[in-house]
């Protein structure tokens, strides 16, 4: 019903919509349709006044409300009706869009006439007084009745006789007894200012054209026909109530996405006994005991942290923290040796609020909010907050805008999570309950997927965060799984795939008047693993960077002394060029050439300036000028090398070829300081290693590859290997090289990398050299024993807003170099 009469309406309308309706009309029409709400209202009271002397005459219940001029007794009369407006149930903030007066005409004289209803500005009353007849005379008012001096009779006066009003709201012309309506935007306007200032709410004056001889009555709400009375038609749209977008900011110190509070951390969590108790009472729920009060907790699927109340049976208790529901995914993210620290809240960081079109309608910062406005900041609860006000109802995403030098944890908020609940949609996926880790030879993972209607497949996820669709191949030893890739999602995906197959819709509804959750972002500050690859041509391990400079003269030192054992050793004083600096300098290297141990001057060295090498190989010879080339050697960085970065349990998550970098930005590459280069970037916290892929005719010889340290590692520690006095080279037939244990006890190792332990009765005159092998070791570790003297290793632990630049590679190329007579046997 309503509905028919505003479009019939619809024309006056659109020439009296009020200003602040900024929308095009079609849009309000729209609006209007799909959520507009009418309300009818009675007159609450009514009365008229009269022009007569002494001006104490009103009609407060009679039948009707008179407008006019001059016949009988009054000079002009006025009406006076208001409806409540503030009990018609329209919620506060609602906006009114139509608003229609109908009043019915019972008694005209005189004609059309026009007659307008204006705003009052000051209440007025309604008592007793009852006009009889026609009622154009009125009655004696009653006290509290309005007059035309009176707004409530005799006590309170209008400003203005006749009444205070403002101009007119509406007018309609009235002629024929009937129904008459008004519309328009002065009414529309005068109940928007009565829904939202309920005081201001003195109804309407009903006034004439005041002419003489022409009057016209309206039915009251005191007729007796109820049908008759005034009614107030009210149509309006309900509130946009503001809502609220919000959440938090944290410190992801092992970057796996989910807050660890400092209650949280503070308890110690272990498995009982080292188990991993699971569903002991039916709740699918994981059990702990705290090392910091002995209490037994457990968490549920929901992420609830409860203190078990020991009840048998039952999983009651006291709910000491609602986590993060992927907590219950990974259990093991409690326990204290994960480590489960605390994870501090963080304020100054930047965030959007960005809507389904990709559009940002708000940005804010992350700070303190005094929730319970008790002035005291709780950094627990009330610091880290991001917040978005007065949002509109819609589809929205919260994206973090990304800070210099941190990175944000993959979770339900983070960039590719978006990509990740689409690929979980679109393919079912599902966790079968075991991850088959490694079934196909890569370190993948395994998930389920098959929608309703579609084949079921199986998908994998690599170490390094590549999702594949399976090719239904089986694996072989020779040929690992293979498949079709999906994503590249990154490795903090491997390490939980339930990022995968559980992922959530990052984006949120908001709808009126809500507080929603916009989800916490975790941020870790970015990991570097960095370094070079040079070639060790002498090769000792260590890089050169003072360079034999061939063409200035090699003196012997007249005051040469002894060292390293019996026979007389000589020291030669020579030059060198820093390759970093280019400047020369004089430095000294000592030979004994009987027990060809050696001694010199290198930037490696101690405060003394000079390091003790061991013994140096017979294939160097002892010309002044080949020892001096070999102990200063020309070691540039090496391009086109690829280093592999592999995880923790042993799986490659990236790769990297060395090259040049423009370390300062100068557009120049300097090559002691920019060449030779590997970098990975982005890294979640972790235990990692760093190894060398290998190129033909060439051997890693600093540090060990990576599959000979731990043997190297635990020969060191049990035999304490050092430099033998002598040489000794080729002793035994062998080509081989010779070193000792802690007892002075002697060991060779063959170019092919086997170690042994000397047979004494062997070598010499006694024919080739025999003994006991006690390790198979590798080419690299015959090319530079200094392995075996200190081990070093490439596996680094980093943790959030560490860097590690110092995991350098030498390499000899042994088909160019001074062991080039040997290339083959060390094949």
């Amino acid at each position: 019903m309503w509905f028919r009469r505003f479009l019939q309406r619809d024309a006056r309308r659109r020439a009296a919509i009020r200003p602040l309706q900024l929308e095009s009309t079609e849009a309000l029409e729209q609006r209007t349709l799909l959520s507009a709400l009418t309300v009818q209202l009675t007159a609450d009271h009514d009365n008229t006044i009269y022009d007569v002397l002494p001006g104490d005459v009103s009609n407060g219940a009679g039948d009707y409300i008179i407008a006019g001029g001059a016949t009988g007794t009054a000079a002009t009369r006025r009406g006076l009706v208001s409806f409540d407006v503030a009990s018609a149930g329209i919620p506060a903030g609602a906006t009114i869009l139509d608003v229609v007066l109908s009043m019915n005409l019972a008694e005209s004289v005189g004609g059309a006439a026009s007659v307008s209803v204006n705003k009052l500005l000051k209440s007025w009353g309604e008592a007793g007084s009852n006009a009889s007849g026609n009622e154009f005379d009125g009655a004696a008012a009653q006290q509290f009745d309005a007059t035309w001096l009176f707004s409530m009779f005799d006590g309170t006066a209008w400003a203005n006789a006749g009444g205070d009003f403002a101009g007119s709201s509406a007018a309609v012309s009235v002629d024929l007894l009937g129904v008459y309506e008004w519309i328009g935007g002065g009414l529309i306007s005068d109940v928007q200012e009565w829904l939202d200032n309920p005081v201001l709410n003195h109804g309407w004056l009903i006034q004439g054209t005041e002419a003489a001889n022409n009057v016209k009555a309206f039915d009251s709400k005191d007729s007796a026909n109820a049908v008759l009375r005034p009614t107030l038609e009210i149509t309006y749209e309900e509130p946009v109530l503001p809502s609220v977008v919000e959440g938090r900011k944290f410190l992801d110190l092992n970057a796996d996405g989910m807050q660890v509070s400092p209650a949280v951390a503070a308890l110690k969590l272990q498995y009982h006994k080292g188990k991993n108790y699971y569903n002991a009472y039916g709740g699918q729920e994981y059990w702990y005991r705290s090392q910091a009060d002995n209490s037994t907790y457990f968490v549920t699927p929901s992420g609830n942290l409860t203190k078990w109340d020991r009840t048998p049976n039952s999983l009651s208790g006291t709910i000491v923290a609602t986590l993060d529901s992927r907590v219950w995914l990974q259990p093991s993210a409690l326990l204290t040796n994960n480590p489960a620290v605390a994870e501090p809240w963080l304020n100054g960081f930047n965030f959007e609020l960005v809507n389904e079109s990709g559009t940002v309608v708000a940005t804010t910062t992350s700070g303190d909010i005094d929730r319970n406005h008790d002035g005291i900041i709780q950094e627990a609860t009330e610091r880290g907050w991001y917040q978005f006000t007065h949002v509109n109802p819609g589809s929205y995403r919260v994206r973090e805008v990304p800070a210099a030098g941190w990175t944000q944890s993959a979770s339900s908020t983070s960039p590719l999570a978006g990509i990740a609940y689409s690929i979980d949609t679109n393919f079912g996926l599902k966790f079968t309950g075991n991850y088959n880790d490694n079934y196909g030879g890569r370190g993948e993972r395994w998930i389920w997927g098959g929608r309703a209607g579609t084949s079921s497949k199986w998908y994998y996820v690599t170490p390094a965060g590549d999702l594949y669709n399976w090719n239904g191949v089986a694996a072989s030893k020779t040929v690992p799984v293979q498949g079709t890739l999906i994503a590249s999602l990154g490795m903090a995906y491997y390490n939980d795939p339930s990022l995968i197959w559980n992922a959530e819709n990052p984006t949120i509804t908001v709808t009126p008047g809500t507080i929603v959750n916009g989800g916490d972002f975790g941020n870790y500050q970015s990991i570097v693993i960095s370094g070079r690859t040079w070639n060790d041509q002498n090769p000792d391990g260590l890089r050169n960077t003072n360079v034999y400079d061939p063409g200035r003269p090699i003196a012997l030192d007249p005051t040469s002394g002894t060292i390293g054992g019996s026979g007389g050793s000589q020291t030669y004083n020579l030059w060198v060029q820093d390759s970093q600096s280019g400047d020369s300098r004089e430095v000294t290297y000592t030979l004994n050439p009987t027990t060809r141990v050696t001694s010199y001057s290198t930037n490696h060295s101690s405060s003394s300036g000079t390091t003790l090498i061991g013994s140096l190989p017979v294939i160097v010879g002892t010309d002044p000028a080949a020892v001096a080339a070999y102990l200063y050697a020309d070691e540039p960085w090496l391009n086109g090398w690829t280093i592999e970065l592999l995880d923790a349990r042993g799986f490659v998550v990236a790769t990297s070829v060395t090259s040049d970098r423009d370390l300062n930005s100068n557009t120049t590459i300097e090559v002691e300081q920019e060449r030779g280069w590997y970098m990975f970037e982005g890294l979640l916290p972790g235990k990692y290693t760093i190894r060398e892929v290998q190129q033909a005719g060439w051997f890693q010889v600093s540090p060990a590859q990576t599959n000979m340290q731990p043997t190297i590692a635990s020969l060191q520690t049990q035999y304490g290997f050092k430099p033998g006095t002598h040489d000794s080279y080729d002793f035994g037939h062998l080509n081989e090289r010779w070193l000792k244990d802690r007892t002075n006890a002697g060991f060779y190792i063959t170019p092919d990398g086997a170690l042994f332990k000397w047979d004494q009765k062997s070598g010499g005159t006694r024919g080739n050299v025999a003994g006991t092998k006690i390790a198979q070791l590798s080419s690299s570790v015959y090319l530079n024993l200094n392995l075996l003297y200190s081990p070093s290793n490439s596996s680094v632990t980093v943790i959030a807003g560490s860097d590690i630049n110092d995991r350098y590679f030498g390499n000899h190329h042994a088909i160019d170099g001074v062991f080039s007579a040997l290339a083959e046997l060390m094949q």
